[in-house]
């Protein structure tokens, strides 16, 4: 009798069916893989990007309180690749704070071998962002983060000891086509900024210890004007050193800012700056930052200002060359210092006082720390080439101008250190003839002293007409004042003069009968020796040459000379005459001799009767 058995009683299995069912047998390890992959596969593709984009809206949404718009995710899970398209956060009012075209990252799982977060590439496509400032201490990013702050409701975490930085490594970062809108409404006038396109690449930026990378940054602006950033840079610890250059900055956006402390109707200049820095922060927090061969030039500036607008000042360029920064060690060095090609228009008002002081408001009260110890400021010299100055004094009328047509000054060892002694030497040219001269020590702290020589070849006397009318009906005709002297200015402002002076070929006529009053040839003073603290003039000798005078007595006894003075009594609203300033010393003139040679004089006495 026959047994069977029960594999006899299974159906037979055809050879291709055999291989068939061994791949979708549960029991196998590859069907469980092949589960996995699709499992991977569609969750990557399709299931990830979903939950991608539903967790960010909704964390945005708990967590700060604002909307957050994604157009598209997608997520390549082969290749561990991410690309999101167009990313939009919205303030509360509608306004996007942060926009961006297309982010893109590319994660990497050498990671595991490194024990570091790796990406080949991370790429920021087209971003912008808002920055808009309301008042002090309130614009749309402090709302955020108060926002952020109220709505979070976890208890804050035990304080734990500061660890470092998550080890990072990101092989290419790139910021492309980069833009911002600023808007400050704080100005009396409000800014409105539109700097870009912003382009950012950044080569192995890393977390790694005492490992940097490299990296370029470039801000553009309108009419060529960029700020560009290169060097290396390092995150553990923070460490950077390369070049900074700003190229071609427009500041004329700055008057909004500066009418908090001067106002002026108009400011235009631009700025360019080159330097090498070296930046670091140690394991204490302690910052430093060291700036060298640093040199700026500021262009066409000027600056106008008063109603109706006027000239202030006027310059084409300001240059620093060679200077250097250092912190903490607070230095600054700005090097040499040239300004060339400058144009100033300054007035004093009718009470006497600089014109420009009246455009100075109130300066804000400062906020820092008035008692750390004050920055080191040095500079190897200070030059000013042909300048332009014109004075105006509008205390007397008609107003007296000087011209001062070309001005050069230079300034060297100077610093903001007690007791400096700064070497100066100044020499002027006067419109309409006459030359200006001044060498000499000038310190500027605790007080400012002078010591120095000085001299003035040719100066015209018409240069004080306006003065001279104050007083008397009297035309400067001709005369050029020439000295050469000591000066010493003191701490209390009092003046020592010691020297000679010469007044050449004066002539003095009337106004009321445009006849000659007074002349010379020449007047020499062989030595002077003036004391404004002693109220003291002393003269060895006075010599004319060629002097001459007209005097005329009228029939009725009166003279020539009374005729000529001005008599100009000043009364306040009360009708009586202001107050007398208080007693000062009377000077004291002492003339040793006086010499004249060769003078003459008409004299006429018409009250005398006829024989």
């Amino acid at each position: 009798m026959n047994q069977k058995t029960e594999s006899d009683n299974a159906p037979d299995i055809e050879p291709g069916n055999e291989t068939r069912n061994a791949w979708l047998s549960p029991r196998r390890f590859r069907f469980w893989a092949v589960i996995a992959m699709l499992a991977y596969t569609l969750g990557g593709f399709f299931l990830a990007p979903l939950l991608v984009s539903k967790l960010a809206i909704d964390g945005v949404r708990d967590s700060m309180g604002r909307e957050l718009v994604i157009e598209k995710v997608r997520i390549n899970p082969f290749v561990l690749s991410a690309d999101v398209e167009n990313i939009e956060l919205r303030d509360t009012d509608g306004e996007p704070l942060f926009a961006l075209g297309h982010f893109r990252a590319n994660f990497q799982l050498s990671s595991l071998f490194r024990w570091a977060w790796t990406f080949r590439e991370i790429r920021l496509d087209a971003p912008h962002v808002l920055y808009e400032r309301f008042a002090p201490g309130d614009d749309r990013f402090t709302r955020l983060l108060a926002d952020v702050e109220r709505l979070d409701t976890e208890p804050a975490p035990p304080v734990a000891e500061q660890a470092g930085l998550p080890r990072l490594l990101v092989h290419d970062l790139q910021l492309n086509d980069g833009t911002a809108m600023v808007r400050d409404h704080v100005p009396a006038e409000p800014v409105v900024l539109q700097p870009g396109p912003v382009t950012v690449d950044i080569r192995e930026l890393n977390t790694l210890p005492d490992r940097s990378g490299q990296q370029s940054v470039e801000v553009r602006f309108e009419d060529n004007a960029a700020i560009v950033w290169q060097g290396s840079l390092a995150l553990e610890p923070l460490a950077s050193e390369g070049q900074l250059t700003l190229q071609n900055l427009p500041l004329d956006q700055a008057i909004d800012y500066l009418h908090e402390v001067i106002d002026v109707d108009a400011f235009t200049a631009r700025l360019s700056l080159r330097t090498d820095y070296r930046l670091s922060l140690s394991a204490d927090d302690d910052v430093a930052l060291e700036l060298s061969d640093l040199q700026t030039d500021l262009d066409a500036l000027s600056v106008t200002g008063f109603e109706p607008a006027e000239r202030i000042l006027a310059v084409d360029a300001i240059s620093t060359r060679g200077g250097r920064v250092a912190y903490p060690e607070q230095r600054l060095d700005i090097g040499d210092i040239e300004i060339a090609g400058l144009a100033a228009d300054l007035q004093m008002d009718a009470n006497g006082e600089p014109r420009i002081l009246q455009l100075l408001l109130p300066a804000p009260k400062s906020g820092g720390d008035e008692s750390s110890e004050p920055w080191l400021i040095t500079a190897n010299g200070f030059r000013i080439d042909q300048a332009r100055v014109a004075l105006e004094d509008r205390g007397v009328e008609p107003p007296a101008a000087l011209t001062i047509a070309g001005l050069d000054l230079a300034l060297s060892n100077i610093d903001n250190r007690a007791n400096t002694t700064m070497p100066l030497a100044v020499s002027a040219q006067l419109d309409g003839g006459g030359t200006l001269n001044l060498e000499g020590d000038l310190t500027v702290l605790p007080d400012v002293t002078l010591d120095g020589r000085a001299s003035i070849a040719g100066v015209p006397l018409s240069l004080a007409q306006p003065y001279v009318d104050q007083l008397a009906r009297v035309a400067i005709e001709s005369g050029a004042a020439s000295a050469e002297f000591n000066l010493a200015l003191a701490a209390a402002g009092e003046i020592r003069a010691e020297g000679s002076a010469q007044v050449d070929d004066l002539q003095f006529s009337d106004t009321v009968e445009n006849l000659p009053l007074l002349s010379w040839k020449r007047l020499e003073i062989d030595q002077f020796r003036a004391d404004t603290a002693a109220t003291r003039l002393d003269v060895s000798r006075i010599g004319l040459n060629e002097p001459f005078g007209r005097i005329q007595v009228r029939a009725d006894r009166s003279t020539n000379l009374s005729e000529l003075a001005v008599t100009d009594v000043t009364t306040t609203d009360a009708g009586t005459a202001p107050a007398a300033e208080p007693d000062r010393a009377p000077w004291i003139v002492v003339v040793g001799i006086i010499d004249f040679d060769n003078g003459g004089m008409d004299f006429s006495d018409l009250s005398l009767p006829l024989p």
